[in-house]
């Protein structure tokens, strides 16, 4: 299987030599045809040539631009805010934890055996006989606490991280339809002005008299349709510019819609009530959903709606003043 980003390099490169080629054919046409032909008149095959190279290399290079470009090797996106905790952080720190367990299994142990010492006397026996069952249950209950709050750090690791993957897509779908819609833009634009500039060309560049109306009808409606047929052709390029902005708008309410429910899946999940994750995951379960094309009214916000929803997320925090 060949590698995308060497085949997205050989497309550049290619792109660029039959653009610059074309365009030194184009440039040194009437020198060629001097050297092949011997005369600077048939030139017509020449400029055939660089027009086609340089519709080939604009073509490879509007096809890499909407592919995205040429993409370099990245790391994959680690949160690295408050609280996050990946894979390799969470080990490193369950082995500093046991390390701190057993420092404190032995300080305890040599605290115990002054204060038993010092209370009672040599009591090697009595020392030897209660402090193992002692250090085992401290042990075991820092162990299990400690334990018990990695298990839910990496469960909220792993909700980041499809969070996220879904943030990923979303957002690379905004760069292929921001690409596409440039290229739409672009072209409608460009075409705009070539018809105009031929409407202009056929008013102003011709001083013709004209014995009868069929004359001038022969003459100018050609003309004209073929620039109406470019000012359509221009049009439906804008407005396929108009409908990737609609798109663009809906991706970006999703992605706001991403990040809510970020926040408040974040919001909850140090609450130790089982029943209140399940009641935050029928919530976000049952929202409602953007599609591609439905109109997202952003500016109008109900703020009775919005009063609710801040209600609603405050019953499912935890109520901490109760539990301390």
């Amino acid at each position: 299987m060949q590698n995308p980003l060497k085949s997205s390099r050989l497309l550049f490169v290619s792109s660029v030599f039959y653009f610059a080629v074309g365009l030194v054919v184009l440039l040194l046409r009437d020198d060629f045809t001097v050297m092949v032909y011997g005369e600077p008149h048939r030139s017509a095959l020449f400029l055939s040539v660089g027009l086609f190279a340089l519709a080939v290399g604009v073509g490879g290079m509007l096809l890499l631009y909407l592919r995205g470009g040429i993409e370099f090797r990245r790391e994959d996106f680690q949160d690295t805010g408050p609280g996050f905790l990946p894979t390799d952080t969470l080990g490193r720190r369950l082995r500093e934890l046991r390390l701190r367990v057993d420092r404190l299994d032995e300080n305890v142990s040599q605290i115990g055996k002054a204060q038993v010492a010092g209370q009672l006397g040599d009591k090697d026996q009595l020392v030897a006989s209660l402090l193992p069952a002692i250090n085992a249950e401290l042990a075991k209950e820092l162990e299990n606490r400690y334990s018990a709050a990695a298990v839910r750090a990496k469960g909220l690791q792993e909700v980041r991280e499809t969070l996220q993957r879904a943030h990923r897509r979303l957002e690379n779908e905004l760069d292929s339809l921001s690409r596409r819609g440039n290229l739409n833009l672009v072209i409608g634009v460009l075409t705009t002005a070539l018809a105009v500039t031929l409407l202009a060309y056929m008013v102003l560049g011709h001083e013709k008299q004209f014995s009868s109306v069929t004359d001038l009808l022969s003459h100018y409606v050609p003309r004209v349709t073929i620039v109406v047929f470019v000012e359509v052709f221009s049009f439906f390029f804008l407005r396929l510019y108009r409908t990737t902005l609609a798109e663009i708008r809906t991706y970006q309410a999703d992605l706001t819609e991403i990040s809510v429910k970020q926040v408040a899946v974040e919001a909850v999940w140090n609450s130790t009530d089982d029943v209140t994750r399940r009641t935050l995951s029928r919530e976000l379960l049952n929202a409602p959903r953007h599609t591609v094309g439905q109109q997202v009214a952003t500016d109008d916000l109900d703020p009775k709606a919005l009063a609710e929803l801040l209600v609603k997320f405050s019953q499912l925090l935890p109520k901490k003043g109760k539990d301390d």
